[in-house]
């Protein structure tokens, strides 16, 4: 594809305006994702059980998902932050920025600083069913550049007790600030509640 838009950039004359490259293939991948998957609002991620996040981000590599807290000193004042990474234990992968917003607001942060916590994490245990990771697959191949994860519903007690077991969840390919449900199985019910209204 990049290779085909290219021909097409380079053949328009020098006195015409020249298309920017990377703007044509980002409208290119996105315009194949619409067709081919539904949009999804991921402001579901702000709900809560408990006081703690309701769902938990993991990728197809990576089955820790941490939220964590951490002060920062800029123009001479302390800042408070929290971020949310997935990790194999050998690399931390950030989380969308969009994403990670609606999971770690300041009511979050202030509960972490209550208990005098520096973070909060669960592990996946599910396994992916075999038609999602073939879908998996072939989105990696089609060469377009996106994220894979995997939103799984969580209890209040998989924050404190690691290796507990999920419902399998749903996955979430994302491009900037634009997301399309990829695929699920073996929903919860806030997870079919996610899948009948959150998607588009």
């Amino acid at each position: 594809m990049r290779e085909v838009l290219q021909n097409y950039v380079d053949r328009i004359p020098v006195s015409g305006h020249k298309p920017d490259l990377a703007d044509m293939l980002d409208v290119e991948a996105n315009g194949y994702l619409n067709a081919t998957y539904p949009r999804i609002d991921v402001s579901f991620l702000a709900w809560q059980k408990e006081g703690l996040p309701q769902f938990a981000i993991f990728t197809p590599e990576e089955d820790i998902f941490k939220i964590y807290r951490g002060d920062s000193r800029w123009s001479g004042q302390f800042h408070r932050y929290c971020r949310a990474t997935c990790s194999n234990k050998e690399q931390w992968t950030p989380v969308p920025r969009v994403m990670e917003n609606h999971l770690v607001g300041d009511d979050l942060m202030r509960r972490l600083a209550d208990r005098n916590a520096e973070s909060i994490e669960t592990v996946y245990a599910g396994l992916m069913a075999g038609g999602v990771r073939e879908e998996v697959k072939s989105i990696r191949e089609s060469q377009i550049e996106c994220g894979v994860w995997i939103t799984a519903e969580v209890e209040p007690k998989a924050w404190t007790e690691r290796e507990v077991g999920y419902e399998d969840p749903l996955v979430i390919i994302s491009r900037g600030d634009k997301f399309w449900l990829l695929g699920w199985y073996d929903l919860t019910a806030g997870e079919d509640h996610v899948l009948g209204t959150m998607t588009g």
